[in-house]
Formats: C-alpha cells, structure tokens, sequence
C-alpha cells in the first residue's frame, strides 16, 4: 500500500509542481485527458478484459453501479432538500455527492491495491455501470436543475456510444478466449501501462488552491457523503448479503472515489454552480488520499 500511496503522491505532486513553476500549462491537463480517453485507457480496458477470467457473476459489479448511483442521487436530493438551495447549487450538490471518479482515479488505484483481478471488476463497474449512470442519470440532474435550457441531455447520451473505452470493452470481450498476434497484445499491454501516470500528472495539473470559503459548508457536507457516508452504506449493505469479498472491495473502494472531475463539465454545460463544481471536485480529491488507503485497511478488517 505504501508504494501505492508514494506513486500516486510522485505524478500528481509532479503534474502539480509543473504547473506551479510554469513548465506546464494548466490546459495541458485536457491535452493529457483526450490521450488518455482515446488511446491508452481504451488498451488498457482491452487488455484487462481480453486476458481476464470471466463469469456470469461478475455482471452484478454493473447492476450495483447502477443501483448505487441511483440510490445515492436520491439519498443526496433527500438530503439536501431541506436546505433550500438555489437551484444550480442544488443540482451540483446532488451530482458531487453521488457521482465518484471511478474511471481517472478509480482503475489505477484499484489496480496498485487489488492487481489485475481487481482492475477487471473496476472496469465492469465503471464502464457497464458507473458511467452509463453517469451519462444518463446524473445528465438528468444536470438538466432538471440547470439554468441552460438550451443544452440537451440526448448529446451526452449519444457521445456515450461513441466512447472510446466503451468499444475496447466490447472489443476485449468478443475476442476474450481468442488468440490475437503478440505484437498487438504487446504493444495494447504498453500502450495501456501509461494511462496510470498521465492520469495523475493530469489531476496533478488540474489542482489548484480554488475558493474554497465559498460555499465551504456544502462543500463540506458533499465530501462527507462522498468520502465516508456513502462508501460506508455500500460496505455494510454489501457485507451483510455475503457476497464475495473482492467483489466487495471492488465496490466499495469505487463508492469512495472523490467526486468526478465530469461534475464540471455538467455544470458548464447545463448552467449548475460552476464555483461549486471546482470545489468539490478539489477538495474531496485532496483529501480521498488519505481516506481511500483507510478505506483499504477498514476492508482488510472484514476480510472473510
């Protein structure tokens, strides 16, 4: 775990002090992204589902996604129904709260505490679940709650189908079982071990010190439902069912993720609280890495 901890700290610290000594730009984060989403996280999801073994059982990592995500966009509207929000803020809120970084954050920090099995699980909980969630769900939030009446949930469904990742994921599952020419798993397995650092460097570049007393004790409230309250449900719902343990480590570590760098772009779009947005996402990113190794070590604890 302490390798983990001191790789995640190197590339982010890295991408953050590149920035801050102007070697870097900051938009050099969004150039890293487009690389990340189009070349090296699309290897990576094929090549961890084309070698994995896989069952029938696995499918319920998805279907707890989904139920997750629905579960936790109502737990949050409950939540914070009573605090009489304006409306923009009222659907960040909801969408910090309930939608976790589970692809950028999520794959490699699974990865370095679970290996290749669990990297496996994380990718069906991501790309089947999460992210279907996201896109239709949380774009619904989104909508509802935004003051850009202009802007349509339909384009994020339709740039859904055409997500990269989401083809090497039926790419590796049709030719699962199948032999494919060594040069291009080779090359596929290189090409797909870089996605962990440029995705580091890339929230590295992303940090900065935003307004944080703006808004601080929503932002508050959203990271304690993201980090500690909703992870915790996942767990002791999870737990009590009996079901495999790695299956719940997956799950659990991908509840407790930080809050989706995608919120921003929501916000953007449908006209949610921007300054809401940026803070969330910074603060629970921040502080996710010290409570994503303790939520390893509360799972050790229940370890069957």
């Amino acid at each position: 775990m302490l390798e983990l901890i001191a790789s995640v700290s190197f590339f982010i610290g890295a991408g953050y002090l590149l920035r801050r000594l102007g070697l870097a730009r900051a938009e050099a984060a969004t150039d890293l992204n487009v690389l990340v989403f189009n070349v090296t996280l699309p290897a990576l999801v094929f090549v961890a589902l084309h070698r994995a073994e896989l069952s029938w059982s696995m499918l319920l990592l998805p279907a707890i996604a989904l139920v997750y995500s629905v579960l936790g966009t109502l737990g949050a509207w409950t939540t914070c129904r009573a605090l009489a929000l304006d409306r923009p803020v009222y659907g960040a809120l909801i969408i910090a709260c309930a939608f976790g970084n589970t692809t950028f954050l999520g794959y490699p920090v699974v990865q370095g505490f679970l290996g290749e099995a669990g990297l496996t699980l994380a990718v069906l909980y991501d790309l089947i679940g999460a992210t279907v969630a996201t896109n239709t769900l949380a774009v619904l939030v989104a909508a509802r709650f935004g003051t850009n009446h202009d802007a349509r949930a339909g384009d994020s469904l339709r740039r859904l189908l055409l997500y990269p990742p989401m083809w090497a994921l039926a790419l590796g599952l049709g030719l699962h079982g199948t032999q494919i020419p060594a040069m291009i798993e080779h090359l596929a397995q290189h090409v797909g071990q870089a996605t962990s650092p440029l995705i580091m460097c890339s929230i590295g570049l992303s940090l900065r010190a935003s307004t944080l007393r703006q808004n601080w004790r929503l932002v508050s409230l959203a990271v304690v439902l993201r980090l500690a309250v909703l992870p915790a449900l996942m767990l002791a719902v999870l737990y009590a069912t009996g079901l495999r343990f790695d299956y719940v480590q997956v799950c659990v570590l991908q509840a407790a993720m930080p809050t989706m760098f995608y919120s921003l772009t929501l916000a953007l779009v449908f006209g949610l609280d921007k300054a809401f947005a940026v803070n969330a996402i910074m603060a629970s990113t921040v502080l996710s890495f010290a409570t994503l190794p303790l939520w390893y070590l509360i799972l050790g604890l229940f370890a069957r």
